[in-house]
């Protein structure tokens, strides 16, 4: 046999059950998750390593694999200066008999504040600054979704991301599924951010039907007035009033996503979910998706150093600085890697002329019509080349 057969049969062969990675389960104690007091947050029993029972699946893949809770290298670079909003979905329905439970009555709300509370934890420890829509049992401002997606807006935040858990009446039904609020071609910053959490949490959960796992545009959900059109959405804000998608997102004006991790309808994951370390890990792949997806870096302009902010006449030109965003030391001085046939420029939302100097790194646009006296902003559109888009911020100059 030659040593390339013998190292395909094994891998083909399975594991035996003494080498496979064992679950945990929460234990079988008394726990009435419908009447307990909400406790800080933490679920299952105060200490799972000593009251946690084992199993085993069958198939290799879904076993899960170690984590060492170790930030990598890059966390606090990738992490620098950045802040986040968390959205813990839902809240305050305790009282709300069958209100999003699973069959033992265990609340999706509990859940989804444990997983954003762990994410927050590790992002804290890795240097970002992290906003809560909520901190403990309740639902914020009323229920209003609208509050909540703002939230990342007033509090000057670089993304929003809203943590739930989902349901079906399939009880066998059990993977992860990302959300983004836009058209589903749309090639937006969205797109990027949930890309990376799903393929960071799809890794680490190992859901019984991982094929269903994706990135889904909540429009498929709840798709825009047919008499309204389908706009090529460019920039976040230009879709915040539309009735179409999910309210949270849809008033989110920064890169947005909703994540469902995985269905507490299904009776087996809803076992696990009851048990803090397997929310634990969940949270541990939010935060490698962040961390991995903000590595990749985010293209963004500014103004040149010798251009000033106030210029005169109606079609001036403006310097611009670009910066690909990305991380790697050696190459820093080398041109900006881009995907120039992605390189786009807007003036107040309408398309500029553009001169691109690679070697200076340096952006030049000149308006089509003229511009009316006061301030201006211009918006990049381009793709790095670790395939992130840039964010829909705006240089603001002023015109005399």
């Amino acid at each position: 046999m030659s040593r390339r057969l013998a190292a395909a049969l094994a891998l083909a062969l399975p594991l035996s059950a003494s080498a496979q990675t064992v679950h945990r389960f929460p234990p079988e104690g008394p726990q009435d998750h419908r009447t307990e007091p909400f406790d800080a947050g933490v679920v299952g029993p105060a200490d799972s390593e000593q009251t946690a029972r084992e199993y085993v699946l069958a198939d290799d893949w879904h076993t899960l694999p170690p984590i060492n809770y170790i930030p990598p290298p890059y966390a606090a670079q990738a992490l620098e200066g950045i802040r986040l909003c968390l959205d813990p979905g839902h809240g305050g329905d305790a009282d709300r008999r069958g209100y999003k439970r699973g069959s033992t009555g265990f609340r999706e709300s509990v859940m989804n504040l444990t997983v954003a509370r762990y994410v927050r934890e590790f992002l804290e420890a890795s240097g970002a600054e992290v906003v809560m829509t909520r901190e403990d049992d309740t639902d914020p401002e009323g229920g209003s979704l609208e509050y909540r997606g703002r939230l990342a807006d007033r509090e000057n935040c670089d993304l929003f991301i809203s943590l739930h858990h989902n349901a079906t009446s399939r009880g066998d039904a059990n993977y992860l599924s990302i959300w983004y609020h836009a058209r589903p071609d749309s090639p937006l910053a969205n797109v990027d951010l949930a890309r990376h959490l799903a393929l960071s949490m799809n890794d680490l959960m190992r859901h019984a039907e991982p094929h269903h796992m994706g990135l889904y545009s909540d429009w498929l959900m709840y798709p825009p007035d047919p008499e309204e059109g389908h706009p090529d959405v460019l920039r976040m804000d230009t879709v915040a009033t539309r009735p179409s998608g999910f309210g949270v997102l849809r008033h989110a004006r920064v890169p947005a996503v909703l994540v469902e991790g995985s269905f507490y309808t299904n009776r087996d994951e809803e076992l696990r979910l009851m048990d803090r370390e397997y929310l634990r890990r969940e949270a541990w792949g939010v935060y490698m998706g962040i961390v991995n997806y903000l590595w990749a870096g985010i293209p963004a302009i500014t103004l040149h150093p010798d251009q000033p902010g106030t210029v005169t006449g109606p079609r001036p030109t403006i310097r611009l600085s670009l910066d690909d965003g990305m991380h790697e030391g050696w190459a820093r001085n080398a041109p900006p890697r881009i995907q120039r046939q992605t390189l786009t420029l807007y003036i107040d939302d309408e398309r500029c002329d553009t001169r691109y100097i690679p070697s200076r790194a340096e952006l030049q646009v000149t308006p089509r019509a003229d511009l009316a006296p006061g301030e201006h902003g211009v918006r990049l559109r381009v793709l790095n080349a670790w395939g992130n888009w840039s964010w829909p911020r705006e240089v603001r100059f002023t015109v005399e």
